[in-house]
């Protein structure tokens, strides 16, 4: 077995599934199982071959194919009664709820709940229900009696009626007890997932895995390889046998329900901080750009922005030119540039192997590869939206991994600085958070050490010997930018293609945190107004800041000077607007 104790399965259990088979041994079927489950029959179309279907949906579960067949008929059978059920309870609480005219109504076919008429019957309707919806709808495991109460469904328009199941087809499948070959009997049921499982929203129904769109079928995606997964652990961690703290895997793409704050993402614990600032940074560009009131904008609007960012981000690491030790190096090569999207899973889909322990992540992510254009990305991202966007979910994660795997493995490798003294750079730090190296991978797509312009070589002469070492930097105009405070105390310098982006957004980086300032527009008179939000910080108001150069040097406080309350946003504004004092419009400064 898998995990998990065995059990045997009660007579009443085989009886209530209509089964007429022998007993035979079964585990108890974790939330994770069954999400992927419902994932699984959604994305394997009833095109595909019945016991082919079955064989790939079992995969991709991780459990034997018998099992997986039997759990969905259990859990068909347990929605149908569950629907009839909340069927009855909502007839009977509009009849006491009614208006004068709600009899014509409900002899006219409506009620309350249900939208629109359909035609299609109950029988029919069961796989639509057990399946989630491909797409923009909200992909949520089964709830519980009384929480599904709650919830109202809302359906199709129309359903066009199928013709009759054809005769169900037999196959030999080795017995779970290990005896002689047992009948597998899977019905020949078709599917139609225009139906979002528990979400009152019904979006327009996507296309499948295995169908075509544009020309080409759309991806399933693929468990990754022992090799991929150790070498995905080594460029996260380095030599250290870690995995991603706690906040890290429950942190999806998702948005403030604040007023006027509907630009910014929502980050629920420390840790992940720098990947939903760069992705937001690209977000708030995208609606800056498009929109008028992008403030407010609709759920629509930020599911378009979102997309857009996402597909950015990942076709821009596929397609960025190599470093310069990257050009030199034969272990790199020539490849075309492809992207690749991984999107989390429920089950384990990776095994252990020579240099990889599975970690509860890495062998839970699923990938698509071999996208050859941004188009091709945007829409495989379309296709698994309800994954990255879970708010407790591992959106976070996947785009960091599908960020190195469009970069590649090797690329990736190349394009950060040697560490010093034999150490290895990783893309997270000792204390979890996103390094250099993955910041400059999400915003100009090479993983490089330092945020000058280019690369720099340095030179050398160690007892009549010539040491070189060539350090990688930003090598073209960024898309959106990066400012930090660690320039106000002359640490280092940041380049003009960080500071000077195609857009004004920058990524901020100040007292160990990750945040976005940005502007409706390039400064352009000697006073200007920039936006801040910080995804950690609970905000729930807009914060204006208006910068206009000092009218003396005086106004300008001392950053050595330890009495002086400067608020850290007020240097990280100066590194780029040299002698400008900063208002914050009766905001409270953040210090």
């Amino acid at each position: 077995p898998q995990r998990g104790v065995r059990r045997f399965t009660s007579r009443s259990e085989m009886e209530a599934k209509g089964s007429s088979s022998s007993h035979r041994m079964s585990e108890a079927w974790s939330r994770e199982e069954i999400s992927a489950l419902k994932r699984a029959v959604s994305e394997i179309p009833s095109s595909v071959e019945k016991q082919e279907r079955w064989r790939k949906i079992s995969k991709l579960v991780g459990r034997g194919k018998r099992e997986c067949y039997d759990k969905f008929k259990e859990l068909r059978d347990a929605r149908a009664a569950k629907k009839k059920s909340q069927q009855l309870v909502d007839e009977a609480d509009a009849v006491a709820e009614a208006k004068p005219t709600y009899r014509e109504h409900y002899d006219s076919g409506g009620h309350r709940g249900a939208k629109n008429d359909f035609s299609a019957t109950d029988e029919e309707q069961d796989e639509d229900d057990l399946a989630p919806k491909a797409g923009r709808g909200r992909d949520r495991d089964m709830l519980p009696a009384k929480a599904a109460s709650q919830h109202s469904y809302e359906f199709p328009s129309s359903h066009d009626r199928r013709e009759p199941p054809s005769e169900s087809k037999a196959a030999a499948v080795p017995s779970p007890t290990g005896g002689r070959a047992t009948t597998m009997l899977v019905e020949d049921c078709d599917e139609d997932f225009g139906m979002d499982f528990h979400s009152t929203h019904v979006s327009p129904a996507r296309d499948l895995p295995g169908q075509i769109r544009s020309g080409r079928p759309i991806a399933v995606p693929e468990s990754l390889s022992a090799s991929d997964a150790g070498a995905l652990q080594s460029l996260l961690f380095g030599e250290r046998r870690r995995t991603f703290p706690p906040a890290w895997k429950q942190q999806g793409f998702v948005f403030s329900k604040s007023r006027d704050l509907g630009y910014g993402l929502v980050q629920h614990q420390g840790g992940p901080c720098g990947v939903l600032a760069a992705v937001n940074a690209h977000i708030i560009a995208e609606l800056v750009r498009t929109m008028a009131r992008w403030t407010n904008p609709s759920e629509r609007a930020q599911q378009d922005a979102l997309v857009a960012s996402l597909a950015r981000i990942l076709w821009r690491c596929a397609s960025a030119p190599r470093s310069s030790r990257a050009a030199a190096s034969a272990a790199s090569g020539d490849r075309q540039n492809t992207a690749c999207l991984c999107v989390p899973w429920g089950s384990s889909g990776t095994d252990r192997g020579p240099g990889y322990q599975p970690d509860g992540v890495t062998d839970r992510l699923r990938l698509i590869q071999g996208l050859t254009c941004e188009e091709e990305v945007r829409a495989a991202i379309e296709d698994h939206l309800d994954a990255l966007t879970a708010s407790k979910g591992r959106g976070a994660i996947a785009l960091l991994a599908a960020a190195i795997y469009s970069r590649g493995i090797d690329r990736v490798r190349t394009d950060m600085d040697e560490g010093f003294a034999g150490e290895t750079r990783s893309l997270l730090d000792h204390h979890g958070y996103l390094s250099q190296e993955g910041v400059n991978l999400l915003l100009v797509g090479t993983a490089s050490s330092n945020v000058f312009d280019g690369h720099r070589t340095l030179h050398d002469e160690v007892q009549g010997t010539q040491d070189t070492v060539t350090l990688g930097g930003v090598p073209e105009r960024s898309e959106v930018g990066f400012l930090t405070l660690h320039e106000a105390y002359n640490y280092f310098q940041v380049g003009k293609n960080f500071k000077e982006p195609h857009r004004p957004a920058w990524v901020v980086y100040s007292e160990s945190h990750y945040s976005v300032m940005f502007s409706e527009d390039f400064p352009s008179s000697e006073s200007f107004d920039l936006y801040y939000w910080d995804m950690l910080g609970n905000q729930d108001e807009v914060i204006r800041l208006t910068v206009q150069p000092a009218q003396s040097p005086r106004e300008i406080p001392d950053v050595n000077d330890e009495r002086a309350l400067i608020p850290p946003l007020d240097l990280v504004i100066r590194t780029k607007w040299e002698s400008h004092v900063v208002d914050w419009n009766d905001t409270d400064p953040i210090l």
